[in-house]
């Protein structure tokens, strides 16, 4: 759900289910994107939901602040942000993150680096991923995503140990409006963790906006 209460914010809510053989998890997200300047504007986003477990998919609690600077290149923007993780304890972690954004006509380029720690053990880890999408807002959008880097955490149990991946994935998505107000999304991703495992799959969903 999307709604543009005044031309400085905007509001975004959605609700969610994962599947996975024997066990079913869901979740929520509201966000709200507030243009404080004509060249700074900030988004503030709260989701969650997921088990008070250690070993969940969705964590309980997720809080994301992030900011984006207007530069006095055409088209091109600073991003920056950071993440906070909460799971069943003691597990937990945070995320900082930079980037930027090249709008360029139809064409939106995006790179994003992120230092990531993860608890407990305070693993550091670091990773990357970048996109480009092509299309118009309120008319359809085609689009990849492709990242890499390593993952790193400590195990639970009477003798924790630690682990440490690197791997990649790539994603492909479209989103398509068949009216002006409803639609339909559709993602396919692939990940590999190296020694570890790999997975593919792909989804689809509907949206409303108000």
């Amino acid at each position: 759900m999307f709604l543009d209460p005044t031309p400085r914010l905007s509001l975004m809510g959605e609700a969610f289910y994962e599947y996975r053989p024997s066990e079913t998890e869901q979740g929520g997200t509201f966000g709200a994107t507030i243009h404080l300047t004509p060249w700074f504007y900030t988004t503030l986003t709260v989701s969650g939901g997921g088990p008070d477990d250690s070993a969940a998919f969705i964590p309980r609690y997720r809080y994301d602040v992030n900011g984006t600077l207007k530069t006095p290149i055409a088209g091109f923007l600073i991003t920056g942000g950071w993440t906070r993780l909460e799971y069943g304890n003691p597990v937990s972690g945070r995320i900082l993150r930079a980037g930027f954004l090249q709008y360029a006509g139809k064409v939106i380029l995006q790179g994003t680096v992120n230092f990531n720690n993860s608890r407990p053990g305070n693993r550091k880890s670091v990773d990357g991923i970048g996109s480009i999408q092509i299309g118009h807002e309120g008319r359809y959008w085609v689009g990849a995503t492709a990242g890499g880097g390593t993952e790193a955490w400590q195990t639970q149990g009477l003798f924790p140990s630690n682990v440490q991946f690197d791997g990649y994935h790539l994603s492909f998505f479209t989103r398509k409006w068949i009216t002006r107000s409803f639609g339909v999304a559709s993602r396919y991703n692939y990940s590999i963790k190296r020694t570890a495992f790999h997975s593919n799959g792909g989804e689809i969903s509907f949206f409303w906006q108000f």
